[in-house]
């Protein structure tokens, strides 16, 4: 409104007056507002090159902390390396020095076995300071050689004889000993205290105890095996032989008891029972006797002239009804069937050879000279003796009088 022309004001007037006053105001007013501005932009300016000196500096000051950080941290590995490097050396040199003294002391050790007279504790206790310091070959070799003299006796079972047989139980904890006393008896292996005895009439020659230890075997040069339990020393079971017995021995599950003879017999017989199973003939004395690990088979070593020879005998009814069906070449005739086992329906007696029934070769075979006479009575050793690889089957020899046909071992 001021400027427009139609509402001039005029100069001298109050209002004119009033109207410079305002605009020298307002001109004031902005004048101050510029300075304020000015003055923060520069407050600001100047904060922040302070700021960005600080910076500068922390950076600085933290670089040098890093540079002074990874100093300490060389200079202190260095230390330690040269602590350990300083411990290491002290170490291999202490070393040396107990291998040299080990060295010294093996062959003073030495030198002392060898004098006259053996200073054998001397020897001992060198070799052992020698081995406590360092173990070297030269160590033990002196170490050895001096305490094999010096032997630790743990126990000790006093006969009025000769000792000829020792056996221990499954478990080690009883000793088994058989004399020319006459006695066999059991100790605490760890104690040597006596808590039973068994009395022949001849000397003992042979102990075995059952798998289970609840029973020992022995063997007599009084002809006779006697079976016994170990708690109580009650006899169970004797077995009379023709001469010396020599071997005993348990099957793996403790139910049957072999023994070998001076007699040229091996025997096998139930020992709850002492009933006899199976007798085995030999050219020689039967001095040795063991079972396989299953139980199957009975290896028997045998003295003839000089010459030792094992035998092998199978036990199960089936594997030796297999055997000897191995060795045959055919079955039974129809006639010889009919003859000895009348009218009973025909079979085979070992399925995989020829019968009456197969082709006409094999019937001829039937029909050879001697096929309907009646066989002959072969001896059950060679039956029961299946040979193992390389091992020759014994000529066949008579059977003893008793007992009559043994059966063989059930399953």
């Amino acid at each position: 409104m001021l400027g427009n022309p139609r509402f001039a004001v005029p100069e001298g007037s109050a209002e004119r007056a009033y109207l410079d006053a305002c605009g020298a105001a307002q001109l004031a007013r902005e004048a101050a507002e510029k300075q304020e501005q000015e003055r923060r932009i520069r407050d600001a300016e100047r904060i922040a090159e302070e700021q960005k000196k600080a910076a500068a500096a922390q950076k600085r000051t933290a670089r040098a902390t890093l540079i002074g950080l990874a100093v300490a941290v060389l200079v202190a590995g260095l230390a330690i390396w040269q602590y350990f490097e300083a411990t290491r050396q002290r170490q291999l040199a202490e070393q040396r020095q107990k291998e040299a003294e080990a060295q010294k002391l093996a062959a003073q050790s030495d030198l002392a076995f060898k004098t006259i007279g053996r200073y054998l504790e001397r020897s001992a206790l060198l070799a052992i300071e020698s081995m406590r310091r360092v173990p070297s070959v030269e160590g033990d070799r002196a170490l050895r050689q001096s305490s094999s003299l010096l032997p630790k006796e743990l126990i000790r079972v006093t006969h009025e004889g000769y000792v000829v047989a020792l056996a221990f139980s499954s478990d080690g904890r009883y000793l088994a000993t058989g004399s020319n006393d006459k006695t066999a008896r059991v100790v605490e292996s760890m104690t040597g205290k006596e808590f039973l005895r068994v009395t022949h009439e001849d000397a003992v020659v042979a102990v075995a105890f059952s798998p289970d230890g609840r029973y020992l075997a022995t063997g007599s040069e009084d002809n006779t095996a006697r079976g016994v339990e170990t708690t109580t020393g009650k006899e169970l079971i004797r077995i009379t032989h023709e001469d010396d017995v020599a071997a005993v021995a348990f099957s793996p599950d403790g139910r049957y008891l072999a023994t070998g003879s001076w007699d040229k017999t091996a025997r096998v017989v139930e020992f709850t029972t002492g009933k006899e199973l199976i007798r085995v003939s030999h050219e020689g004395i039967v001095d040795a006797l063991a079972f396989s690990p299953d139980g199957r088979v009975l290896y028997t070593g045998t003295e003839n002239e000089k010459v030792a020879t094992l035998l092998r005998h199978l036990l199960r009814a089936e594997d030796l009804i297999a055997a000897t069906c191995g060795r045959l070449t055919r079955n039974l005739t129809a006639e010889e069937w009919t003859r000895y086992l009348g009218d009973t329906p025909y079979r085979k007696t070992c399925p995989d050879l020829p019968g009456p029934d197969d082709s006409p070769q094999a019937a001829a075979i039937q029909a050879a000279p001697g096929a309907g006479k009646a066989p002959s009575a072969e001896p059950a050793s060679a039956l029961i003796e299946a040979p193992g690889p390389g091992i020759s089957p014994p000529a066949p020899q008579p059977q003893p009088s008793k007992p009559a046909a043994p059966a063989p071992l059930p399953e």
